[in-house]
């Protein structure tokens, strides 16, 4: 797993003891390099040349390449 990315256990209607993946971006370290953006760019986006979360991103779906942005993102500005 990526250094840095954070599952959290969630209790959910339906879906109990689920793990369900969050990822943040600490705009602090953030070069806004765009790394993240053509590794994984169904999650990732520029805003204000730094990156973010896009609102209604499947962190579930795309966590292989998420955890890949991570490895590689250059400051480490991905959790």
């Amino acid at each position: 797993m990526a250094k840095g990315l954070k599952f959290a256990l969630l209790v959910s209607k339906g879906l109990p003891n689920q793990l369900k993946m969050k990822v943040k971006v600490d705009k602090t370290k953030c070069l806004g390099c765009g790394l993240c953006v053509s590794i994984c760019p169904l999650v990732f986006e520029l805003k204000n040349n730094k990156s973010q979360i896009k609102e209604k991103a499947n962190l579930e779906k795309s966590k292989e390449c998420i955890k890949e942005a991570a490895e590689n993102c250059p400051v480490g500005a991905i959790k």
